[in-house]
């Protein structure tokens, strides 16, 4: 329901002071109020929600932008996983737990921490051939500066 949808509501223009509009829920109020005769519970919540929406007009627009970047949050994810599943339907595999298809992105999932593994794997490796190299290669430095210096 927008600004103006509000204003129809309460049957006031859209460039009403404050007063006015507030005037007109009260009225409106009383004379839709579900303990009155001809009550609507309904049309009583309508009233109040548009009361609420102009009485508060930064809430309202607090509001307005929460939803925008909850929508551009939306979208952006939808972009990514979009990009991510190729557009084409990727080949699922079955999983024999549950007798059912995967998707493509389930069983792939594990190349990244493997890729990861296989990383540190490589630095520890080098940090250990350092380590036991580094006196044997500190040797073979000496000699060599030795020969060189005779």
């Amino acid at each position: 329901m927008g600004k103006q949808d509000y204003y129809a509501v309460l049957g006031v223009a859209e460039n009403a002071d404050p007063e006015v509009v507030k005037a007109a829920y009260r009225v409106l109020a009383k004379k839709h109020h579900p303990d009155r005769p001809g009550g609507s519970a309904a049309r009583f919540c309508e009233i109040t929600s548009a009361w609420q929406a102009l009485s508060k007009p930064d809430l309202e627009f607090a509001s307005s932008l929460t939803r925008l970047k909850d929508l551009c949050d939306d979208l952006r994810r939808a972009r990514d996983q979009a990009a991510y599943d190729g557009v084409a339907a990727r080949p699922c595999c079955e999983s024999k737990a549950e007798g059912r298809q995967l998707p493509a992105r389930v069983q792939h999932g594990i190349v990244g921490p493997l890729i990861a593994a296989g990383w540190i794997a490589l630095l520890v490796i080098i940090i250990a051939l350092v380590v036991v190299l580094a006196p044997v290669m500190n040797d073979l430095l000496r000699e060599i500066a030795k020969k060189t210096l005779k």
